[in-house]
């Protein structure tokens, strides 16, 4: 929804410069709260040396398949006029409004990110049994939850 995606898109969770640390950070916390809310109750923010990464499961139908969503949540800088017109932390509608813009508006908050926990959310709705699990990432290799991951159990 419009709502979550521009909780996520406020956050500056620009990687690639250290002074954004704490912005990325921020983002991470505010990831593993929507986690735990629609149900993913061991999520969790792990530091890495390079990039953290979060981890988290539901679901324990051995039965079924397991499901690993894997994706990023930072974005690259926002080089700012004369191409951004608009704040690029702030999801701003166009003129028309057809589009919205925001910086990972489309890669990876809106196009990844939102949508599928938009999906997993609906299905832990309608499924008692649905056997899930996710690993988010903002740049760190990943693995399923309880398997090794750069040094961390997940």
């Amino acid at each position: 929804s419009v709502d979550v995606l521009t909780a996520f898109v406020k956050h500056a969770s620009v990687s690639a410069d250290a002074s954004k640390a704490n912005d990325v950070k921020l983002a991470a916390d505010a990831l593993v709260k929507y986690l735990r809310d629609i149900g993913f109750n061991d999520a969790a923010y792990h530091e890495l040396p390079l990039h953290g990464a979060i981890t988290a499961s539901c679901g324990n139908n051995k039965a079924k398949p397991t499901v690993l969503f894997y994706g990023h949540f930072d974005v690259q800088p926002a080089v700012q006029p004369p191409n951004w017109k608009t704040e690029p932390y702030t999801l701003t509608p166009s003129e028309d409004g057809t589009k919205l813009h925001g910086r990972g508006a489309s890669d990876n908050k809106g196009a990844g990110v939102v949508p599928l926990l938009r999906a997993v959310e609906a299905m832990l709705r309608t499924h008692d049994d649905a056997p899930t699990a996710l690993a988010k990432s903002r740049g760190a290799p990943m693995a399923p939850p309880g398997e090794k991951l750069a040094g961390v159990t997940a």
